[in-house]
């Protein structure tokens, strides 16, 4: 069995026992989690995490709604976290802050499994204040609990490497096949730790039980994975996605976006990972082959590279895969190598570091990139809220956004129920456009995401017939009130059309 030894002589923290310091970085991490969390309106891609996930709708409804989405696991935990709590915005990203401090704990025990406890505390702190991190944990989508699974999937992968334990296999079992029903870029982590696999066994000569072993597992895997499998073949033969091909230099501009264009921190932190670099090419040098720090770099090398260069490659020979929100499973690698070059500063320049760190950390979250008051989603729960305050003489609502819409009225009483008829046929959707209105004194219209309420056919009915009697604009969003023409009445409408 291998073990890491601790340097001892290497403690950045002297006074507190690691239980204090690691509680002291979770409350933290709770608060920039927690605070003003419900702040910002859920924007569209939020909308597809809380609409199918709605408590009353069944597990065989939210399955199949997964397939033109990514797999099932997030949103049937975010339906039965539903039905403990309230179906809310603030519910669903409750949720997710809840996952992002157990991202930051889990942190810890991969930082303490790759060397030992100070690299642990170091790498959770980074994730605590990682901007990328607080942001993911503060929207209701599956991001934080990829990066989680993630982590968790690597510790016992490497507990497993190190150990050869029942528990440790276990554990990487349920915890990898969780994480490819998670997100697609799961497949991606679970590929690159066969390759590491490979290495592994290679350069420390494994016996043929313990590859057996991680065969069968491998295979075990797999199998769980099997009834989704058609799903990714299907969408395998898509040619054509939203988004767009990357640049050449996209790890750079990744890497400033993970710290919220924060320059201090980012270039602080690109100065922390030389000497651990500087370390490994000395076990390089030394020929120290069978060490396993030295399989500690290799696997953090072949993690960040090859997590970013297979969808670098395929974005850039068949479909583009390739966002900085996806590649969350490429930052718990990140965070390692900074934590490790971290652990081999002088103790001075340690203490150094984390004040530079959490004041820039702290003055780009609340002053300069104000991430707690800086409106950045589109608003569709202003817009609703103006309809609601207003609602009189049951004036009809209308959107061809209307599916995403009716979330932020489901609570309403009596209920508000926005109608739409959404088609790319538009001269489809014009006629039972004009019946709804036709003896309509007002009428509400709802827009957003840059996305028109209505399409052009029907504006122009509206142009003809209506005039606006209130006009509420809000960020990617608004809220507008026709009024009738005193001039038109319904025969007259029915003509021009």
């Amino acid at each position: 069995m291998m073990s890491l030894k601790e340097n001892k002589g290497n403690h950045f923290i002297v006074k507190y026992s690691t239980p204090f310091v690691l509680l002291v970085i979770v409350l933290l991490a709770t608060f920039l989690r927690l605070y003003k969390l419900d702040f910002k309106s859920l924007w569209l891609d939020e909308l597809y995490s809380v609409i199918p996930t709605n408590p009353a709708n069944s597990i065989d409804f939210i399955i199949n709604y997964c397939k033109s989405d990514q797999p099932p696991l997030y949103f049937i935990l975010l339906h039965y976290w539903f039905k403990l709590f309230t179906y809310t915005s603030f519910s669903a990203r409750l949720f997710s802050a809840f996952i992002g401090i157990l991202g930051v704990i889990a942190m810890y025990f991969l930082g303490k499994e790759i060397k030992n406890k100070q690299v642990g505390l170091m790498a959770s702190f980074l994730v605590c204040i990682n901007y990328f991190a607080i942001y993911y944990s503060q929207e209701a989508r599956f991001y934080g609990l990829l990066f989680l699974l993630t982590v968790v999937s690597f510790t016992f992968f490497i507990r497993s490497l190190k150990y050869k334990t029942f528990g440790s296999y276990t554990g990487y079992f349920f915890s990898t096949s969780a994480l490819l029903y998670t997100q697609y870029f799961g497949i991606l982590i679970f590929l690159i730790q066969g390759v590491i696999f490979l290495v592994f066994v290679f350069q420390f000569k494994e016996k043929v039980r313990f590859i057996l072993t991680g065969i069968f597992l491998a295979v075990l895997v797999s199998v769980s994975f099997l009834p989704w499998v058609p799903i990714i073949l299907y969408d395998l033969t898509i040619s054509s996605y939203w988004i767009g091909k990357p640049e050449p230099h996209f790890i750079l501009v990744f890497y400033y976006l993970y710290w919220g264009k924060d320059a201090v921190t980012s270039i602080v932190l690109a100065l922390v990972v030389f000497p651990y670099v500087q370390h490994w090419y000395t076990l390089w040098k030394q020929k120290k082959f069978k060490n396993f720090e030295m399989f500690i770099g290799i696997l953090l090398a072949l993690w960040i590279f090859l997590s970013y260069a297979v969808p670098y490659f395929k974005s850039i020979f068949s479909t583009p895969v390739l966002i900085p929100r996806y590649t969350v499973i490429t930052l718990p690698a990140i965070f390692l190598v900074m934590a490790l070059g971290f652990d081999l500063l002088k103790r001075k320049i340690r203490y150094a570091v984390v004040i530079v760190l959490a004041l820039s950390a702290g003055i780009n979250l609340f002053a300069v990139n104000n991430h707690y008051r800086r409106i950045d989603k589109a608003q569709w729960r202003e817009a609703a809220k103006v309809v609601i305050s207003r609602q009189q003489n049951d004036v009809k609502v209308y959107s061809n956004l209307e599916w995403w819409y009716n979330f932020y009225f489901y609570t309403t009483e009596p209920r508000i129920s926005v109608a739409g008829t959404f088609s790319s046929n538009e001269e489809a959707e014009l006629q039972p456009f004009i019946d709804f209105v036709s003896n309509e004194k007002e009428l509400w219209v709802l827009s957003a995401e840059g996305m028109n309420g209505l399409n052009s056919l029907q504006q122009q009915h509206v142009d003809r017939n209506f005039i606006i009697k209130e006009s509420h604009n809000f960020y990617r969003s608004s809220a507008i009130l026709y009024s009738r023409m005193i001039s038109h009445d319904i025969g007259e409408e029915s003509q021009n059309d």
